[in-house]
């Protein structure tokens, strides 16, 4: 078969809600999801992203060739319309780019206008030529905006973890389970996540009067589950560190994640403690595969599971709006480590 005759494979990317500065350099913006590749051409390769906003689509192009020729381009086709970028400046006919020299290649940053706030989703190719090896690489596909990317911190405290919310989370920013998943109104959490060592502790207020472990499935108890990617990885599947830590209102605990959850089984401890009108969970969960330090970025989400009698009527996360987290990373938030 001849792959020239066949037509292009049409990929799906999704864009987030952001309007990052189009200056050349990686803003934490762009950090917090991993770069989508382009397929290596020789010693030619390349990653992707893209973030929208009302009036404009942002790409970030990550090229990788070490053949520091000013003629190499990458060129943007974007809903019919094409732009060209050289190496050796940000400033062709068009948008607004900008081109910075990075270790082994080179990175480009464009804004270019978007069509009707109708359309669901705009067509999109991105090719890169190395003009001294004559090879071009590309990706071809439909970009589609979506929501922000969620982002909370985790200040540098130890806690102990007792039930007992004590100072040490004073200075922990406090995020909140809006996002039902099942049903149309339940249980909700007010939740904060601190880090010290090799430990992340994380703390959930839950609102929740009539609590029920009747079901024998954990996930239909009432329940909080904290999603933690130590890699950030935002994957369609589970990494073998990445976990699903659950809760239950008395304090039982369960895991899940990678196909051996035995892998991760030992990283949890927790309390939980009634209160009225709900009850309060922390936990510490040792993360030994990567090591924290600040400014670190962790894929993380926390959902609250509300049973009545013997089954789950309500379900609500942070972040992931999927339902898939269970299975799922790449909707999580992301947790950034701050001292």
């Amino acid at each position: 078969m001849d792959p020239a005759k066949l037509p292009p494979l049409v990929r799906r990317l999704e864009a987030p809600a952001a309007t990052p500065k189009v200056d050349g350099k990686r803003d934490l913006e762009w950090d917090l999801l991993p770069d989508t590749p382009i397929a290596r051409v020789g010693d030619v390769s390349a990653g992707l992203q893209a973030r929208s906003s009302a009036k404009w689509l942002y790409v970030l192009a990550e090229v990788r060739d070490p053949d520091d020729d000013r003629s190499d381009t990458v060129t943007f086709t974007v809903g019919g319309k094409t732009y060209t970028v050289r190496r050796e400046d940000g400033h062709p006919h068009g948008p607004d780019t900008a081109v910075q020299k990075t270790t082994g290649g080179y990175r480009v940053e464009a804004r270019f206008p978007t069509g009707p706030a109708a359309v669901p989703a705009t067509d999109v190719a991105v090719t890169v030529a190395d003009a001294s090896g004559g090879t071009r690489t590309s990706w071809t596909g439909k970009v589609t905006s979506t929501p922000a990317v969620k982002l909370t911190t985790a200040p540098n405290r130890r806690p102990v973890v007792d039930g007992a919310v004590d100072p040490a989370w004073a200075p922990a920013p406090e995020i909140r389970t809006a996002t039902l998943i099942q049903g149309t109104s339940g249980a909700t959490a007010r939740a904060r996540a601190l880090w010290s060592g090799d430990t992340l502790y994380l703390l959930a207020q839950v609102a929740d009067p009539t609590l029920s472990e009747q079901s024998a499935n954990p996930w239909e108890q009432d329940s909080v589950e904290f999603f933690l990617d130590p890699g950030n990885g935002k994957t369609r599947g589970y990494g073998d560190d990445d976990g699903q830590y659950r809760i239950s209102f008395s304090g039982k605990t369960s895991v899940g994640g990678p196909l051996d959850p035995a892998a991760i089984a030992g990283n949890l401890t927790a309390a939980a403690k009634a209160v009225p009108g709900g009850y309060v969970i922390e936990a510490a969960v040792k993360l030994p595969t990567i090591t924290l330090r600040d400014g670190a970025l962790l894929g993380f989400d926390v959902q609250v599971n509300d049973a009545t009698g013997a089954a789950r009527t309500s379900a609500a996360t942070w972040s992931d709006s999927t339902g898939q987290g269970y299975r799922d990373t790449s909707h999580w938030g992301v947790l950034q480590l701050r001292h």
